[in-house]
């Protein structure tokens, strides 16, 4: 989201972009997830709007049907204890999944999908780049990384000095489980934030606007159980998760038609950096990412958009 956020402004204003994305389509913890006729929204749940320019932004998307609200009820679980959360702001999702924004900002750029670049070195006042076959992808004015910060560090070889600030930033893992079960599990509620159990959410997919019916849950693992288990087995997590959806909810146990787990090894930050992002004129070098300032869809976005406004300065 910050990357093709910061994209989409540079080349509205006139710069010549290119973005290099090793996934098969935009979307990053936007992403959803497709087995056959199901869709699960697996990274990202929702997203809420404070700041003026992320509000813009949106009115825009709702006018043109990428966005709508989710009037969802959310409830909080304490060992099957139903309680009813402070009121947020509006949720919003993306129709009809929640990369459709990134599809959207992603649509009149040069993206290079499918396109992991390895390394990324200072070559006559420009950058060279160099995939993960060792083949060069070019050499460009400016570098932009847009990364967990983990992974951020293997490109700033040749600016320590700009090394340093991302390694203070930490990113926590989760694990995720997609369901789609062969009956309704009989909640009068949409999602929950979750307490005292191996999960911190679960939602009913198929609540979102857009969203094929059925009875489809998405599963999030609290960061400290996901850390635990970070290299646990699939079938294992599966199962783990699955059964503490259940013990949480006090549901009658309903057989899963499908499972599938993903984990999210950099899901979300524990210590930001709260710079916003990171810029190095001199090297025409900048950072960012949702990490630069907490761990929202709307840090995301204002992170490439700030950035955006230092390389334009």
């Amino acid at each position: 989201m910050s990357g093709l956020t910061l994209a989409s402004h540079l080349a509205g204003r006139g710069h010549e972009v290119t973005v290099f994305e090793k996934a098969r389509g935009p979307g990053g913890r936007m992403s959803t997830r497709r087995e056959g006729d199901l869709e699960f929204d697996h990274g990202a749940q929702y997203f809420t709007v404070g700041d003026d320019r992320f509000a813009e932004a949106v009115v825009e998307w709702e006018k043109q049907g990428i966005v709508q609200p989710w009037r969802a009820r959310v409830v909080g679980l304490d060992q099957r204890r139903v309680t009813t959360p402070p009121r947020e702001k509006m949720r919003y999702v993306a129709v009809h999944r929640m990369n459709a924004i990134c599809r959207h900002l992603a649509a009149p750029l040069d993206v290079k999908l499918r396109m992991p670049v390895k390394s990324a070195r200072r070559h006559e006042g420009g950058w060279r780049l160099i995939d993960s076959d060792d083949r060069p992808c070019g050499q460009f004015g400016l570098l932009a990384i847009t990364i967990p910060p983990e992974q951020a560090i293997a490109f700033l070889g040749d600016a320590p000095e700009v090394t340093e600030r991302v390694r203070a930033a930490r990113m926590a893992p989760c694990w995720a489980v997609m369901a789609a079960f062969e009956r309704s599990l009989g909640a009068d509620w949409d999602a929950a934030f979750v307490s005292r159990s191996p999960l911190s959410w679960i939602a009913r997919n198929s609540s979102k606007p857009g969203r094929p019916a059925g009875e489809m849950w998405v599963m999030h693992a609290s960061p400290e159980w996901s850390l635990e288990h970070l290299e646990l087995g699939p079938e294992a997590v599966v199962e783990r998760l699955t059964d503490a959806l259940f013990d949480a909810t006090g549901m009658e146990h309903v057989r899963a038609e499908l499972a599938r787990p993903h984990r999210w090894r950099y899901a979300r930050a524990e210590n930001a950096i709260t710079d916003g992002c990171i810029w190095v004129p001199s090297l025409g070098l900048g950072v960012c990412g949702d990490w630069c300032r907490g761990s929202r869809v709307e840090d995301a976005f204002l992170s490439g958009l700030l950035l955006a406004d230092y390389i334009s300065r």
